[in-house]
C-alpha cells in the first residue's frame, strides 16, 4: 500500500511538473512578440523588426537573438543579430529591402521557476497595402462652414492613420491632412460656397504602405437667383458626386433661428423655386443629400443667400402743364418728380399711348417736344422693380384751337386736379404776322367756345387761348389760329442767295402759320423739273445739293392759308 501510494505521488509530481513547463513556455509566448516587419524601399533598404513585450511574470534574461531567413528560398534560419538590448524594441536588418524574409525572436526568461529559452512567432515582411479606403460623405457644416469629411474604419488591425486629399483638379490632389478617427474637419481657406470641393482618402499601415486614394467625392455646389418682382428664389445645384445615385435632395430654409424641411424633390432633379417675403434681410437655403444605405448616409451642401425681396415703389410724377408756344407751335411740359437730390428714375414720356421720350431726371424738367397738330393725350411712367410696381400719372392734354367761321373753339384742358378756373382769349389785328407780345385780351370764358369778337383794323385776325388753374399759378397756353382775308397779300422774296441770310425760299402773308412750302417744285427756263421736295427748303441748290446756275426760276409751292391748302405759283432768281 505504501508502494502504491509513493508511485502516485511520483506520478502525479511529474504530471504537474510537464503541465508547469507547458504552462510557462505558452506564458514566455505570449510575453515576447514582433509587432511587425516594415520594409524600407528608400537608399537605406533596410528590413525594421519592431517587437514588444509584456509586463508579466516573465522576465527576459540577458540578451535577445533575432533570426531570419529568406522564405522564398525555405532556406534554415539563421541568426541575423545577437546581444541585442531588450530595452531598443526594434533592430534593423540591413541592405535588404527584401519582402520574402521572416524572422522570430529568441529570448531567454524567467517565469518564476527556472530559466527557459523561448521564442516568439514568426512574423513575416509586411508589405501588403491595407484595403481600399473610401470616403462615405463629405458634407458642409451648415453652422461654421467648415467641411466634415466621414468615411468608415478599416477591416485591419494595423491602420496607422488616414490621410485625406483635397483635389481641386482630377490627378492633381494634394494631402491637407490626416486622422485616426474615422472624421476629419477642413477648416482652411477653401470656402464651399464659391465652388464645389472635391476630396479623397487613403488608409496607411504602421509600415507606411498605402492604397491608391479613393474615388473622388465632391460637395453639393449650391447657386441661385432672386426674382425680385414675383418673389421668388431659384435654387440651383451640383448634385453630390461620389455615390453615383442617391434617394432625394431635400431643400432646408433658415426660419426662426433655425434650419426646417421645405420641400424635397427627386436626385436626378437640381432645380427648387421657392417664395421669400423678406424685404430687408435674405432667405438662407441649403441641399441636403440622402443616399440609400444602412445606416442611412447624407451630405449638405453650402448655403445660399438670397437677395432682400426689397421693391423700389417710384413717387408719382406730376405734370405741372402742358402748353404750347403760339407763334412756333412747339409744345412744353413741364414735370415734377418729387424725388430727393439723391435719387433719379427713368422717367417715360408717352404721347397717346406711344413712347414720346425716357429721361432719367431728379426733381422736375421741361420737355420740348416740338410742334403738334390736334388734341394729344401725355402720361408720364416712372418703373419701379417690377412692372407691377410702375406709376403713371393722370393724362393731360394740350389746348388745341381751332375756327369755324366767327367760332372759336378748343377741347376742354385737362391736367389740374383742380381744374380750369377760366380761359382768357388773346388776340392780334393787323397786316402782318405777331408776335406773342402783340396779342391782346379780347375776352375770357369758362367755356371751351368764344364767338364775342371786338376787333378792328383790316389784315390778319389771330387768335389764342390760355387757361388758368383753378387757385393755382399754372397756365396752359394754345396754339394759334388766325381768320379774315382769304388769299390775299401773299408774298415771298424775288430773290435768293446762299452768302445772305435771305437764302431760301419761304411764302409769306396772312393766315400762314408755317411760311415753309408744303411742298415746292422748281422748273428751269426749259420746263425740266430741278428741284422736287415736300421736307426740304430751296436754297438754290439741285436735289443732289448741287449749285443751281444763276438765273430766274419758276416754282410752285403748296401751302395752308386760314387752314386750306392752297397752290402758289411765281418765280424766284438764283443770285451769288
Amino acid at each position: 500500500m505504501n508502494k502504491l501510494l509513493k508511485l502516485w505521488y511520483h506520478n502525479f509530481f511529474l504530471i504537474l511538473g510537464t503541465i508547469l513547463s507547458l504552462s510557462s513556455a505558452l506564458k514566455a509566448q505570449e510575453t515576447i512578440f514582433i509587432r511587425r516587419v516594415c520594409q524600407d524601399t528608400t537608399n537605406n533598404k533596410n528590413n525594421t523588426i519592431y517587437w514588444s513585450f509584456k509586463q508579466d511574470s516573465c522576465k527576459i534574461i540577458g540578451t535577445l537573438t533575432l533570426w531570419g531567413r529568406d522564405g522564398s528560398l525555405a532556406s534554415p534560419f539563421e541568426i541575423i543579430a545577437a546581444g541585442i538590448n531588450p530595452s531598443n524594441f526594434e533592430a534593423t536588418h540591413a541592405l535588404l529591402a527584401s519582402s520574402t524574409w521572416e524572422y522570430y525572436i529568441e529570448a531567454t526568461l524567467n517565469c518564476g521557476t527556472n530559466n527557459k529559452s523561448f521564442n516568439s512567432k514568426v512574423v513575416k515582411v509586411d508589405n501588403s497595402n491595407p484595403q481600399k479606403t473610401e470616403l462615405d460623405s463629405v458634407s458642409v457644416d451648415v453652422k461654421n462652414n467648415s467641411i466634415l469629411l466621414g468615411w468608415k474604419s478599416g477591416i485591419e488591425n494595423d491602420i496607422y492613420k488616414y490621410e485625406i486629399y483635397y483635389t481641386p483638379n482630377i490627378g492633381a490632389g494634394f494631402m491637407i491632412g490626416s486622422s485616426i478617427q474615422n472624421n476629419y474637419l477642413d477648416v482652411g481657406i477653401r470656402n464651399p460656397a464659391f465652388n464645389k470641393l472635391t476630396y479623397q482618402i487613403t488608409a496607411v499601415d504602421s509600415c507606411g504602405n498605402r492604397p491608391a486614394t479613393g474615388t473622388p467625392h465632391s460637395t453639393i455646389f449650391l447657386k441661385g437667383e432672386t426674382d425680385t418682382c414675383k418673389r421668388e428664389v431659384i435654387l440651383n445645384w451640383e448634385n453630390y458626386k461620389g455615390w453615383g445615385a442617391a434617394i432625394r435632395n431635400e431643400v432646408y430654409e433658415y426660419r426662426n433661428d433655425s434650419f426646417v424641411l421645405i420641400g424635397q424633390v427627386p436626385f436626378d432633379t437640381t432645380r427648387f423655386v421657392t417664395k421669400c417675403n423678406n424685404t430687408s434681410t435674405p432667405c438662407k437655403y441649403f441641399i441636403r443629400s440622402i443616399k440609400s444605405s444602412n445606416p442611412q448616409l447624407s451630405s449638405s451642401s453650402n448655403i445660399f443667400e438670397s437677395a432682400p425681396i426689397y421693391r423700389y415703389t417710384p413717387l408719382t410724377p406730376v405734370i405741372n402743364h402742358v402748353t404750347t408756344n403760339p407763334i412756333t407751335g412747339e409744345t412744353n411740359i413741364s414735370i415734377s418728380t418729387n424725388n430727393t437730390s439723391d435719387s433719379s428714375a427713368l422717367y417715360s414720356f408717352n404721347q397717346n399711348g406711344k413712347l414720346l421720350e425716357s429721361k432719367n431726371i431728379i426733381g422736375g424738367l421741361d420737355l420740348n417736344i416740338g410742334e403738334i397738330i390736334g388734341v394729344r393725350e401725355f402720361t408720364i411712367s416712372s418703373p419701379g422693380s417690377c412692372p407691377s410696381d410702375s406709376v403713371t400719372c393722370p393724362r393731360s392734354t394740350n389746348i388745341y384751337l381751332k375756327s369755324d367761321n366767327n367760332l372759336l373753339k378748343w377741347n376742354p384742358y385737362f391736367t389740374w386736379n383742380k381744374g380750369v378756373e377760366k380761359y382768357t382769349i388773346y388776340s392780334f389785328s393787323g397786316d402782318y404776322m405777331p408776335n406773342e407780345t402783340d396779342y391782346v385780351v379780347t375776352g375770357q370764358t369758362k367755356d371751351s367756345f368764344y364767338t364775342k369778337f371786338d376787333l378792328t383794323g383790316v389784315g390778319i385776325n389771330c387768335y389764342y387761348v390760355e387757361g388758368i388753374e383753378k387757385a393755382g399759378i399754372e397756365t396752359s397756353k394754345s396754339n394759334s389760329v388766325c381768320m379774315g382775308l382769304n388769299n390775299s397779300g401773299l408774298y415771298w422774296p424775288n430773290a435768293i442767295n446762299s452768302k445772305t441770310t435771305n437764302n431760301r425760299l419761304r411764302i409769306y402773308g396772312p393766315g400762314i402759320l408755317n411760311n415753309i412750302p408744303e411742298k415746292t417744285i422748281i422748273y428751269n427756263r426749259w420746263g425740266e423739273e430741278v428741284f422736287v421736295s415736300d421736307t426740304t427748303e430751296f436754297v438754290g441748290q439741285d436735289n443732289t445739293g448741287k449749285e443751281l446756275d444763276i438765273g430766274v426760276y419758276l416754282f410752285k409751292a403748296v401751302i395752308i392759308q386760314f387752314n386750306e391748302t392752297k397752290e402758289v405759283k411765281g418765280t424766284i432768281s438764283v443770285i451769288r
